[in-house]
Order: structure tokens, then C-alpha cells, then sequence
């Protein structure tokens, strides 16, 4: 059983709206998507390291780019790697 209180989710796009102090690559503004979060991803904010986070083209949608981590990563494993 998760600790509480928990929020699900792993999955994430979206716009970002604040970095910590040692975060050089991204800034407020860019648009990202994650493969990973620290707080889950079923609420209105979510934190991730910025090593989990990756550039969000702009023609990628925020629901598209919410696919391109765990859900992308498990197909390409299973249609390709093998």
C-alpha cells in the first residue's frame, strides 16, 4: 500500500511553472513532458527531476506528450526489442 496521502501517476506534459535553483536546462514557460515525477501526475501541479523531463515539440499535443513515456516505452519494448 502506498504511503498517504498519494496521487497516481507517472505520466505528464504540460508547461512548466517553476525550477529549483540549480536547474539550468529548462525555465519557466518550455513545454515538457516526463517519464517520471516525484509527486504523481493525477493533480493540477506535479514535481520531477529535470532528468526526467524531456522537450515537448509544439506540434505534440500535451495529451500526446503524456504518452511518450511509460505508455511509448512498454509498446517499443514489446514491438521491437522483443
Amino acid at each position: 500500500m502506498p504511503k498517504l496521502p498519494y496521487t497516481p501517476g507517472l505520466d505528464a506534459a504540460g508547461v512548466i511553472e517553476q525550477v529549483g535553483s540549480e536547474v539550468t536546462k529548462y525555465k519557466v514557460g518550455d513545454r515538457v513532458y516526463t517519464i517520471w515525477t516525484n509527486t504523481g501526475t493525477y493533480a493540477e501541479y506535479c514535481t520531477a527531476r529535470s532528468e526526467d523531463i524531456f522537450p515537448l515539440p509544439l506540434n505534440v499535443s500535451f495529451e500526446e506528450g503524456s504518452a511518450l513515456g511509460t505508455p511509448f516505452f512498454t509498446a517499443y519494448r514489446a514491438l521491437v526489442i522483443k
